[in-house]
């Protein structure tokens, strides 16, 4: 037998579980009478299990599976862009990333395997080498960020070979694709109760115009609810992309140039474009917690500085991440989970 059928007999095994995590596998005399095969054949398979992460050499004791091997404990992660730093990339991305590495280098057991240009790069991506991996299982299930820049056909190909966890705030149709989402409106009612509680009651907002409208209803009648100012073209989106900076400066001006028609607050629903936001406010002479009342949307555990004058208000990625891990290993384990999972805000807690 070729070394090559050899690796896919014995992972096999171990995938099906007739050789369990930490258990040991036949001995090398055994291997070479059950595959009629030489000892270099038989290394080499061997050889190969080991760099894939399915087996460890315990010495004179022989071959092992591994404790965490990666059809049980490797997940993948997609990444939209061919991206190989992360001073361009959205702050989601690489919270996740970094949160991901972080819990990699702990005694979880996880491991994480990242596949770039996933959705936006259609000349340099890693779709060959993420479905070889799922044909060779060596990830477990994968996350997908922003998986509806995917073709649905691709999407629902990709759900059929492995369990999928997406962030989409609606549940999907399949019983392998599993929601975990933010809760913006609670994020909205923190961030109104606070303003009301301030006096601010007129507030312009600033979002990712990718945010489902039904958030931007729920602020409009949330303000109303709580007596305070509401105008629709207070409101305003920003598609996120090569121009956003320019775009987002333009419309805070726009926004906080109106006199004595000036908002007395400000809501930033997406953390990319704080600094824009704050760049523009500057330049008109507006300062935060001074001129106005600034809260604004961001991840934890932060990756960015302080913002003088600026409350922040977000969801804990790393709770996302492990949130995501719980429902495929729940997948694998065949305990039924609830289709999606929300999250609520939190205030930034930074002294």
């Amino acid at each position: 037998m070729k070394s090559y059928d050899i690796t896919i007999d014995l992972k096999q095994k171990i995938v099906n579980g007739a050789y369990k995590p930490g258990a040991p596998i036949p001995r090398r005399e055994e291997l070479l009478s059950c595959y009629d095969a030489s000892k270099g054949t038989v290394q080499s398979a061997i050889n190969q299990l080991i760099e894939e992460g399915f087996l460890e050499a315990h010495g004179a004791k022989g071959m092992f599976v591994s404790n965490n091997p990666p059809h049980l404990y490797k997940i993948g992660i997609t990444i939209p862009k061919q991206v190989r730093g992360t001073d361009s990339i959205d702050l989601f991305w690489r919270n996740i990333l970094k949160e991901a590495s972080k819990l990699e280098k702990s005694e979880s057991g996880y491991s994480f395997k990242f596949y770039h240009g996933i959705g936006m790069d259609e000349a340099a991506n890693d779709w060959e080498t993420l479905f070889k991996d799922i044909e060779n299982h060596k990830i477990s299930g994968l996350i997908l960020i922003e998986h509806w820049r995917l073709p649905e056909v691709t999407f629902y190909e990709l759900s059929k070979k492995i369990p999928l966890v997406i962030f989409e705030h609606e549940e999907m149709p399949r019983s392998n694709i599993y929601s975990v989402w933010f809760n913006y409106n609670h994020l909205i009612d923190m961030a109104l109760d606070r303003f009301h509680a301030m006096g601010t009651i007129k507030i312009a907002s600033i979002t990712n115009a990718e945010l489902p409208p039904d958030y931007t209803f729920h602020y409009m009648n949330e303000l109303k609810k709580r007596g305070m100012y509401y105008s629709d073209e207070l409101v305003q989106g920003i598609a996120l992309g090569h121009y956003e900076q320019f775009w987002t400066e333009r419309i805070a001006k726009l926004l906080f140039s109106r006199g004595e028609e000036n908002p007395n607050g400000l809501l930033i629903l997406n953390q990319n474009l704080i600094p824009f936001v704050l760049k523009a406010l500057r330049e008109i002479g507006k300062i935060p917690g001074r001129d106005l009342q600034v809260i604004a949307h961001s991840d934890f555990p932060l990756q960015t500085p302080r913002y003088e004058g600026v409350e922040l208000v977000g969801f804990n990625d790393s709770e996302a991440l492990m949130k995501s891990i719980e429902l495929l290993n729940k997948h694998r384990q065949g305990i039924l989970s609830a289709p999606k999972l929300m999250l609520d805000a939190y205030w930034d807690t930074r002294s």
